[in-house]
C-alpha cells in the first residue's frame, strides 16, 4: 500500500476514521449488555474488555514494530497512546458529555494507574528497555486483573442507567463483531498514516508518539464517546484507565520482551515527562472532584484544559 500516492492514504484514513465510529457503536452496545447479564457495572467491563480490546492496536503493532527492528516506535505508541487516552480520549469525550467520576475509582483505580506510570518511569530512566524490566512490567498486568476480579462486587450498577437486555449469544457476537470491525480499520488506518509521515521524514519515536499513538488510539475514542452519547459516561474513565494501564504492562513491555535494546531518539523528560504529567492532572482532578464516598463530575472546563495541553505538547514537538 505504500506505492500508492499520498491522498490515497489520507482518503483511507478519513474512511478508517468513520469504520471506528461504525464499529464502535456496536462494540459498546455489545459490552453494555455483557455488563446487564453478568450483573457488573459498565465501569468493571469498561477497566476490563472494553480497555483491553481497544487496547490491542497498539499491542498489535507495537509487536509488529519490535520484530521490524523498530522498537522506538513501539516505545512511542505506548507512551503517545497514554497521553492520547487523557488528553484526547477522556478530554473530548467530557466536552461531549462531562464524565461521573466514582470515588471509589477516584481512590483505588487511579492510583493505581499512577504507581503503575511511575515504576514504567523507573525502567525507562536510564534509556534501555531489556527483558528483565519488560517481564516486571508485564507481571503487574496479572496482579491487576486479580484486584479487579477480587473487587468487581464492590461497583454495582447504577440502577439509574437503563442498559438493554440482549440474549448471551447476541451480546457476544456484537461484541466480538464490533470488537474485529476496531481492530481490522485501525491497522488500516494506522498503515497509511504512518506511510504518510515516514513519506515526509518523520522519526520512529516521534511517529510512534503521534500518528501511530493517535491512529492507535482512536478506538478508544470512538467507544468512550459512543459510550457516553448512549449514557454509560462512566464506561469511558474506565476505558482510559483500564487502557493506560494495559499500555504500560503489555504493550510497552512488548518491545522489550521482542527486541531488547537502548531506545533510539529518546528524550526521557520531553518523551516520558507528558505522560507523567497528564496522569497527575487526571488524578488531581479526580481527587478533587470527590471526596469519602460522594461522586464527582469531570466537567467541560478541566476537560478543556486537558486538551489544550495536549495540543500545545504536539506543538512543542512540530516547532
Amino acid at each position: 500500500m505504500s506505492y500508492l500516492p499520498i491522498y490515497i492514504h489520507f482518503i483511507v484514513l478519513a474512511l478508517a476514521i468513520g469504520g471506528l465510529v461504525w464499529s464502535a457503536d456496536f462494540f459498546v452496545d455489545g459490552a453494555a449488555a455483557i455488563a446487564r447479564n453478568m450483573d457488573l457495572s459498565p465501569l468493571i467491563i469498561g477497566l476490563t474488555v472494553v480497555s483491553f480490546g481497544t487496547s490491542a492496536p497498539e499491542i498489535l503493532v507495537s509487536a509488529s514494530a519490535a520484530a521490524a527492528g523498530t522498537p522506538s516506535l513501539a516505545v512511542g505508541n505506548a507512551l503517545g497512546s497514554n497521553m492520547a487516552n487523557m488528553g484526547l480520549v477522556l478530554a473530548i469525550t467530557a466536552l461531549i458529555f462531562p464524565i461521573n467520576i466514582d470515588s471509589r475509582i477516584a481512590h483505588k483505580e487511579v492510583p493505581i494507574m499512577g504507581a503503575v506510570t511511575l515504576i514504567a518511569g523507573w525502567v525507562l530512566w536510564n534509556g534501555y528497555l531489556g527483558r528483565l524490566e519488560s517481564l516486571g512490567l508485564a507481571s503487574l498486568l496479572f496482579f491487576y486483573m486479580f484486584y479487579l476480579i477480587k473487587t468487581a462486587s464492590e461497583h454495582p450498577i447504577d440502577p439509574t442507567i437503563q442498559i438493554q437486555k440482549a440474549p448471551w449469544s447476541r451480546a457476544i457476537i456484537i461484541t466480538l463483531s464490533g470488537l474485529a470491525f476496531l481492530l481490522v480499520v485501525s491497522n488500516i488506518l494506522v498503515w497509511s498514516a504512518t506511510s504518510v509521515a515516514s513519506h515526509f521524514g518523520v522519526s520512529d519515536l516521534i511517529i510512534g508518539i503521534t500518528i501511530v499513538a493517535v491512529g492507535t488510539s482512536l478506538p478508544e475514542l470512538a467507544a468512550s464517546v459512543a459510550g457516553a452519547i448512549k449514557g454509560h459516561s462512566e464506561m469511558a474513565i474506565g476505558n482510559v484507565i483500564g487502557s493506560n494501564i494495559f499500555n504500560l504492562t503489555a504493550v510497552l513491555p512488548v518491545a522489550g520482551l521482542v527486541r531488547p535494546g537502548a531506545i533510539e531518539g529518546a528524550n526521557f523528560w520531553m518523551d516520558f515527562g507528558p505522560v507523567l504529567l497528564f496522569s497527575a492532572l487526571l488524578s488531581t482532578i479526580c481527587l478533587h472532584h470527590t471526596s469519602g464516598n460522594h461522586s464527582g463530575t469531570l466537567g467541560r472546563v478541566a476537560a478543556g484544559l486537558m486538551l489544550l495541553l495536549y495540543i500545545g505538547y504536539y506543538g512543542l514537538l512540530i516547532f
